[in-house]
């Protein structure tokens, strides 16, 4: 791993572990419903969706933070195994899968898409929401596409640079106003360019931008320390 991969890779880990810390998400997300969750998070609503005949699948959550996605998931009696870069943020998922009582089809891992220990051709899906901005895309594709199976799909929900709004609120209202700041250095929105070189890999992709979600309650935007998100699922 390069020197930069490791800065980065120990940076995103810092700083969600001290997310996870600081807004207490093991009390926040731990006992709620999780269908209820989703359907309140319009991007992720919109990706479960598109997600149809996972019954008895092997599916892979990349990034799983605090393991909404994969609980749900595993509640529509799919196999799921699930890794974050956090510690706090896997402790999160073990505890919310266990609350729900899907921890039987549920595994999660503490690590980042460096390491990943998952065996070739293991899944017959690969998903994400809001993490492929965070790693360098051309290396991560390569590892999901060793991963899936031949006929498998990925799909992931996530920041789009040309998205206007969004790079507007980065350099005028992030850090200003009482607004936070969110995230770290490395991260950055999907790009044009970032499309390209996953169709080296993955010649077939599809892209699907929802309505503008900016100024919705509930969501993840700058107002409530987060970033607007636009759909980019991956096959």
């Amino acid at each position: 791993m390069r020197a930069d991969q490791t800065r980065s890779q120990d940076n995103e880990e810092f700083f969600w572990n001290e997310e996870a810390r600081r807004c207490k998400y093991i009390d926040k997300f731990i006992g709620r419903d999780i269908a209820e969750i989703i359907e309140k998070d319009i991007l992720l609503k919109k990706l479960t969706l598109s997600l149809t005949g996972t019954r008895g699948k092997e599916i892979l959550d990349c990034g799983c933070g605090t393991g909404n996605l994969s609980a749900y998931l595993a509640m529509k009696d799919a196999y799921v195994k699930s890794f974050d870069i956090s510690s706090e943020m896997v402790k999160v998922a073990y505890v919310n899968a266990e609350k729900n009582g899907i921890s039987g089809r549920c595994n999660f891992l503490c690590c980042g898409f460096d390491d990943l220990p998952y065996r070739d051709v293991s899944f017959d899906l690969v998903v994400g929401a809001y993490i492929l901005h965070h790693v360098d895309v051309e290396r991560v594709v390569r590892e999901l596409h060793r991963a899936l199976k031949p006929g498998g799909r990925a799909v992931f929900t996530e920041t789009w640079r040309k998205n206007p709004l969004l790079v507007w609120a980065g350099k005028y209202l992030a850090g200003r106003f009482g607004i936070a700041k969110y995230g770290t250095k490395y991260e950055h929105p999907i790009t044009t360019v970032d499309i390209k070189k996953m169709r080296k890999v993955f010649p077939e992709i599809y892209l699907e931008f929802p309505e503008f979600i900016f100024l919705k309650k509930q969501q993840r935007m700058y107002f409530d320390g987060r970033k607007i998100q636009s759909l980019l699922p991956v096959s």
